[in-house]
């Protein structure tokens, strides 16, 4: 039922979609003379291993990202990005198609200015780092500071209205949960960013969400009032590359702090470093420190190897990626 109510509402999703492009295409052909389409593949493959403990091994095989843009003319544009991941982790695997498959965003936007655009359907909500895909991305897996506090690349059925307004960017949203089974959270309420761009190396951001839903860490699965918090910020100049935030949940009184800093060698060989501090309700502290290597070889692929720490127990983790825009 599940599988067929969540196929049920990609094609009504499409339909919708589909419908908008055709009427806004017809609109538009004497006037528009280039139409294009543009996307991005990515998949990967990753080992891990645990040191410590009876479940020590992690699979991530098969795990393939497709990003898909058109663009109509007169401002207006469709995308969606389609995730699916088979990942075996501590002895687990997933159970059904729903647990692997991921509709990130599909959604309708129409471009009025550069100091507006409006978008509606399934939107990343932009609060943390990682939804925002504005993370660096050193790491294997997403950073903990995140995953244990906010949730991770966060999709909701939404409109939102985003913009640059000189060195400023803001994006605000109302977030709508509707019982479709295309979301991986269930929140209704009000997400908001903004960000400063200090010059072309440094974008300094605040984002957060205020609302009522099912949030995580809480299994009980009633609704309640909860506000995130995420002040975070990007710098890349020369051979640095970095990215860090500090991020507050009120339900629970969560926080995560988080840091990475990377040094290019060479065009494709880059060293790093990351650091993660935790406090979870009910729960001791966490305190994770990482180091890695990133390299990229070969046009398109990269190699990812990381040894992290966390108390007593020391964790490898390896990644092998391809990446290709068409």
């Amino acid at each position: 039922m599940i599988l067929m109510k969540r196929i049920t509402s990609l094609r009504l999703l499409a339909g919708a979609l589909l419908g908008v492009a055709t009427e806004t295409m017809a609109q538009g052909n004497d006037s528009v003379q280039h139409k294009w389409i543009d996307g991005n593949l990515y998949t990967e493959a990753n080992y891990g291993y645990n040191f410590f403990g009876d479940k020590r091994n992690t699979y991530d095989f098969p795990h393939a990202v497709v990003d898909l843009n058109i663009h109509l003319g007169k401002g207006w544009h469709l995308s969606t990005e389609q995730e699916f991941e088979y990942l075996t982790e501590n002895g687990d695997w997933p159970k059904h198609f729903s647990d692997e498959y991921s509709v990130n965003w599909a959604y309708v936007k129409k471009d009025f200015s550069p100091k507006l655009s409006v978008m509606a359907g399934i939107l990343n909500i932009p609060v943390g780092l990682i939804s925002s895909y504005y993370n660096t991305g050193l790491t294997v897996y997403d950073p903990l500071s995140e995953n244990r506090v906010l949730p991770m690349k966060w999709h909701e059925t939404a409109v939102a209205a985003t913009g640059k307004l000189g060195k400023l960017e803001y994006w605000l949203g109302y977030l709508s949960h509707l019982d479709s089974g295309v979301e991986d959270y269930e929140n209704h309420g009000v997400a908001a960013r903004l960000n400063w761009y200090a010059n072309d190396a440094l974008r300094l951001g605040v984002s957060g969400f205020v609302g009522k839903g099912e949030f995580i860490g809480d299994e009980s699965g009633a609704e309640k009032w909860c506000d995130y918090a995420d002040i975070d910020y990007n710098y890349d100049y020369g051979k640095w590359i970095s990215s860090g935030e500090v991020v507050y949940q009120s339900e629970s009184n969560n926080v995560a702090v988080g840091a990475e800093l990377g040094y290019r060698l060479t065009v494709w060989l880059l060293p790093f470093v990351r650091y993660d501090l935790m406090t979870i309700a009910h729960e001791r502290n966490y305190k994770v420190s990482t180091v890695g290597l990133n390299a990229g070889p070969f046009h398109g692929f990269g190699i990812k190897l990381q040894m992290s720490q966390e108390g007593s127990n020391a964790r490898f983790d390896s990644s092998l990626t391809y990446n290709l825009g068409f």
